[in-house]
């Protein structure tokens, strides 16, 4: 899952810890605990909120990885929202008016699409009804880009992306985005600098510049048993 923090956190990672990089490959939620299955990552950012308890990221994890350990590393509440044009020329409040207008989507599997899937379920509006719904972007930037360079009247993304284009934007709702990862790879020294980065109190002032997110409990380590 993408969000603008990965470049901060891999920016920082080798200042705090000499020798430990960061390198991600942005797939969306989905796909990234796909390769978590696969062996082909440490750690998979996600942000999935399970419509029927309400809860982010622990209920997926106990459904794909039934027979492994997992763990969280908390990451970052962050907000949701409309990315729109300067002004908001169309007067784009909600969900509820998008039907009709130029959208632009993430990719299947993504956070963010399943979180305006959600909102559009308990709207009662269907996908078919808003143009552009099938036209994804893999990022939260791209997403603002296509908003700020006129060929989406909007899409759905993080506050910081709208911010950095200078756009304006209307808040949908908070989420978690954390840090997914078997508990076998917690010992790893390139972890332990990951969860370092996290928690140091620069990290904390660079999201405050960037606006839309909250640390509260940045780096700290859930334990998600198998199946409890």
């Amino acid at each position: 899952s993408h969000d603008l923090i990965l470049d901060v956190l891999a920016d920082r990672m080798p200042v705090l810890c000499p020798g430990h990089y960061l390198t991600s490959t942005h797939v969306g939620s989905t796909a990234g605990l796909l390769a978590l299955q696969r062996d082909e990552a440490h750690v998979a950012p996600i942000h999935l909120l399970d419509p029927a308890s309400g809860v982010y990221n622990l209920p997926i994890l106990r459904e794909m990885f039934p027979h492994e350990p997992m763990a969280l590393i908390k990451g970052v509440e962050r907000i949701q929202g409309l990315i729109l044009p300067p002004g908001n020329p169309l007067g784009l409040r909600s969900v509820a008016d998008l039907p009709g207008r130029r959208f632009i989507n993430r990719q299947r599997g993504a956070g963010t699409r399943l979180l305006l899937d959600y909102q559009l379920a308990k709207l009662g509006l269907e996908p078919e009804s808003i143009i552009g719904y099938e036209r994804e972007a893999a990022t939260h930037m791209a997403v603002a880009a296509a908003v700020q360079g006129g060929s989406a009247d909007c899409g759905l993304g993080v506050w910081s992306a709208a911010r950095a284009l200078e756009l304006d934007f209307v808040p949908i709702g908070r989420e978690e985005y954390d840090f997914a990862l078997p508990q076998k790879y917690l010992a790893l020294p390139q972890v332990a600098a990951f969860r370092q980065a996290l928690a140091d109190p620069w990290f904390a002032d660079r999201l405050g510049e960037m606006g839309g997110y909250a640390c509260p409990r940045a780096g700290e380590v859930c334990l998600v048993e198998n199946g409890s």
